[in-house]
């Protein structure tokens, strides 16, 4: 969950290795950096994503430090919350799916006039519960976080075992399958 690439000092011709990714991958990489998890955290609380970023410190270019985070935002389309105000007006019960963190997908629901019950896409795979058991999660959700592409599958697989007609839009290549 991180990019790397090489860069140059120009000052000092010293090389370093620059890695970006996921904050919780290159804070761990960097050994740990409680006010960067934090202002993770607290960039989700406002519905925005981050992007953390570092480099190397050391000649043999394996120790990184933190250079900073970068907070990116992905709003829902203007005419969202009104799409899915007409929806819900003609019996459309709508569930959103992200790959975002649930916090954020909290946050969006709440601007998107949608209620707040959001849960981790990981518990859809939990094996100490039935079908049954888990369908009542899906129907009861009004969306998932930290989706993967199996994860939408299976959204729509319990919901059709259930009985109910189920479709889907998406603007990801990951959404055809499902």
């Amino acid at each position: 969950k991180y990019t790397e690439g090489k860069a140059t000092n120009l000052q000092s011709g010293d090389q370093f290795r620059v890695i970006k990714g996921a904050p919780k991958v290159i804070i761990k990489m960097c050994g740990g950096h409680e006010q960067a998890s934090q202002q993770v955290i607290n960039f989700a609380e406002r519905g925005l994503r981050a992007l953390g970023v570092a480099r190397t410190i050391d000649p043999e270019m394996t120790k990184f430090e933190l250079v900073g985070l970068i907070s990116l935002l992905d709003p829902p389309r203007h005419d969202s919350a009104a799409t899915i105000k007409e929806c819900e007006r003609i019996g459309v019960n709508v569930k959103m799916i992200t790959g975002d963190q649930q916090i954020i997908a909290k946050e969006v629901a709440h601007r998107l006039g949608m209620q707040r019950t959001i849960l981790d896409a990981h518990k859809l795979v939990d094996s100490s519960m039935s079908d049954e058991q888990l369908c009542d999660r899906v129907v009861k959700a009004d969306g998932f976080a930290h989706v993967i592409p199996e994860h939408k599958y299976r959204v729509v697989e319990l919901l059709q075992q259930r009985g109910y007609l189920v479709g889907m839009t998406g603007d990801g290549v990951n959404d055809a399958p499902a």
